[in-house]
């Protein structure tokens, strides 16, 4: 394993314009990101260019905003270890035997037989080459080569993110403000899953393509007050939160390409293609207000309320209700007595709390799974 690993590396640059006046800053940054892994043909890419900003509108209102597109791309990430470990590469490395050619025999030759590029692999342990019109399952290699698994089965990422957030903060008077900001990204992924001929288990290749959204929105509304009256200290925050997320995606998968290296929808055996479709896994509106007090009498003895009530759902059917309740009771010794020197701090506290296991998953969903068979359909 060790000969077969290299050393990783990432490159991180980045270029930023800041300025400051007198009501307010910003900055813009733009930063690239690459990466090459310990596996061989492994690597990633990623840019990102943000914003932020903010602007004294006049004394008592401040708008700040961030906003981010973050562009990735892995055009491949092998299998190491765990799901679908027979097309990845630890198997591959650790079943090769000493008394075989070395791995930096196989490393600098070809990893696919020369005139049978695309349909039988230089492997430790491979068949007599056949004609590809008669090649059956059972003709598969016992192993695979390690370096023919790192650049011939491909997993590619691409992945798109935009992120953005606005925030108005108003001070209504000195111990009341307010705060009311919303948020929210989109972050979306397409994979595909590329196996050719001659796969140990796959001897007729695979093929996936899936496409992945997730969009999510996040509201807060929220105002504080704070203020000393005496001995008294108060500290009370009353607010609401909307959120709202979404999820979909689709794409297809199968086995026994028609052709070496045609990975496409109509290249795949009809008989083992199946088709991924859902929307709305995971979506729901949440709604919540809640607020917390805080009560601190001469520094040493405190009192502390929250409550909060959620609300779930989309249609009127499916809404969820649930109140979580807490109080609690706290006295610093420490500030009351006087201690040794080597007490620090010595605090008793007592508290009450109702919580539950959350909002449940929300029903307003639609799932496809197709799997095509000879004659029908399935649903």
């Amino acid at each position: 394993m060790k000969a077969f690993l290299e050393t990783g590396n990432t490159l991180t640059n980045s270029v930023n314009i800041t300025g400051n006046y007198d009501k307010g800053n910003y900055r813009l940054s733009y930063t690239n990101l690459s990466n090459s892994g310990v596996v061989p043909n492994n690597k990633t890419s990623r840019n990102t260019v943000s914003f932020t900003s903010a602007y004294k509108m006049i004394d008592k209102v401040t708008v700040t905003s961030s906003f981010s597109y973050t562009k990735g791309y892995t055009p491949n990430k092998s299998v190491v270890a765990g799901r679908d470990v027979r097309t990845g590469i630890v198997e591959s490395v650790y079943a090769m035997s000493s008394n075989l050619q070395s791995l930096s025999d196989f490393e600098a030759s070809n990893t696919w037989i020369d005139g049978y590029e695309g349909i039988y692999q230089n492997s430790p342990w491979m068949r007599q080459a056949k004609d590809p019109a008669v090649r059956t399952d059972g003709d598969a290699v016992r192993n695979n080569n390690p370096y023919w698994v790192t650049a011939n089965n491909i997993r590619e990422f691409a992945t798109d993110e935009v992120f953005g957030k606005v925030e108005i903060a108003y001070q209504i008077a000195d111990p009341l403000s307010f705060v009311l900001r919303t948020g929210g990204d989109l972050y979306s992924i397409d994979f595909e899953k590329r196996i050719p001929y001659d796969n140990r288990d796959r001897s007729k290749g695979e093929f996936e393509a899936t496409t992945s959204k997730n969009q999510r929105i996040n509201t807060d509304a929220i105002f504080t007050f704070d203020k000393s009256f005496g001995k008294f200290d108060v500290t009370a925050n009353a607010g609401y939160n909307y959120r709202y997320t979404y999820n979909t995606a689709w794409g297809f998968s199968g086995q026994n390409l028609l052709k070496p290296n045609d990975f496409r929808l109509d290249g795949l055996n009809k008989q083992t293609l199946s088709y991924l479709s859902y929307s709305g896994l995971g979506t729901g509106r949440y709604q919540s207000i809640y607020g917390t007090a805080s009560v601190g009498f001469n520094k040493m003895l405190y009192l502390d309320i929250t409550g909060r009530n959620d609300w779930s759902g989309i249609t009127e059917q499916e809404v969820q209700k649930h109140f979580y309740p807490s109080a609690s009771l706290s006295w610093l010794i420490s500030e009351t007595f006087e201690l040794p020197e080597w007490v620090n701090l010595l605090k008793v506290r007592s508290g009450w709390a109702q919580v539950g296991f959350g909002l449940g998953r929300n029903k307003t969903e639609i799932h496809t799974d197709l799997k095509v068979i000879p004659g029908m359909m399935q649903v």
